[in-house]
């Protein structure tokens, strides 16, 4: 008798340890469930508060444009706005490539014509504003090709190498001269 009592005794912890290691093992399957949801959603909440906040700068630029009739200085302004931003929300600091779905572009280096469009009796899209940029670098002195080519580059701190998909190549970037 007092052996069945001992046995039934030294079962317990056992069945103790198995139920403990078994629950143990599917709460950590739940919470790894859970923090990658939540994960997937914060960088989704940061790309989202990046583009808005992208927007907001360029709305300001594009109306400060407007305030002053679109004069070619400042349609020019609007053009080579740029500025940093993580835009994927990775977490990178906006050091990394962003592809948005149409082209790729340095998270250190966006424009304004490339987040938003701002009408100025034309619709200023990137290409527009390249042309309209190489337009006035070439009708007054004093501009030259390096000129342009550094109000819109690519990756101001090299980070990011620019790939075929580029806004730059999309827009014809290469195409114009200033001479």
């Amino acid at each position: 008798m007092v052996q069945k009592v001992l046995k039934k005794a030294s079962e317990k912890p056992i069945e103790i340890f198995v139920s403990l290691f078994v629950i143990l093992a599917v709460a950590m399957v739940l919470l790894k469930m859970f923090s990658g949801g939540v994960s997937d959603r914060q960088n989704q909440l940061n790309q989202q508060a990046a583009e808005e906040e992208a927007k907001q700068i360029c709305t300001t630029s594009c109306s400060q444009a407007k305030a002053n009739n679109c004069r070619t200085e400042d349609v020019i302004a609007y053009c080579v706005k740029s500025f940093s931003l993580d835009w994927d929300g990775n977490s990178d600091n906006g050091n990394g490539e962003a592809d948005t779905g149409t082209f790729t572009m340095c998270e250190d280096s966006i424009y304004c014509p490339l987040v938003q469009k701002c009408d100025c009796g034309v619709e200023l899209s990137m290409d527009k504003c390249l042309e309209i940029t190489a337009k006035f670098y070439n009708d007054h002195d004093g501009y030259t090709q390096t000129m342009f080519d550094d109000k819109f580059t690519y990756s101001k701190t090299g980070q990011c190498t620019e790939g075929d998909g580029s806004w730059r190549k999309l827009y014809g970037f290469e195409s114009q001269t200033i001479s």
